[in-house]
């Protein structure tokens, strides 16, 4: 019986040290657009995959940074947020970061991107 609880015990705190130690999942907004709801809406997650990628992907309007994963389940990490809440967002970046891509810069006038690909809404 007692070796029973003490191999619970080692079980349930290996457990708990492996759920402690693995990574935060990040949740990132992107704007609730026409574009976005139409892209959400395919069947297969190939479709979603192929229609976020007409604007994220290598010669789009907002290319995803390098630093990217390199996953196809957009919405896994990417939420939905009201387009007034998302311009608010990217307004208060601007504020206070560099943009982060091509087309943030376009906006601000800069020249080149920063070296710094963390995720912002400026670079949306």
């Amino acid at each position: 019986m007692y070796k029973k609880h003490l191999l619970a015990a080692v079980v349930a705190t290996i457990v708990l040290t492996v759920l402690i130690m693995a990574p935060k999942r990040v949740r990132i907004p992107y704007p609730d657009t026409k574009e976005h709801r139409l892209a959400r809406k395919n069947s297969s997650k190939r479709k979603r995959h192929e229609a976020c990628g007409k604007c994220h992907f290598e010669g789009g309007e907002y290319p995803i940074p390098d630093t990217h994963i390199k996953r196809e389940r957009c919405y896994g990490c990417h939420y939905p947020i009201s387009v007034e809440k998302w311009d608010q967002l990217k307004q208060e970046a601007l504020a206070t970061t560099k943009p982060l891509n091509k087309a943030a810069t376009a906006e601000t006038g800069e020249d080149k991107a920063p070296e710094s690909n963390s995720p912002n809404p400026a670079g949306h």
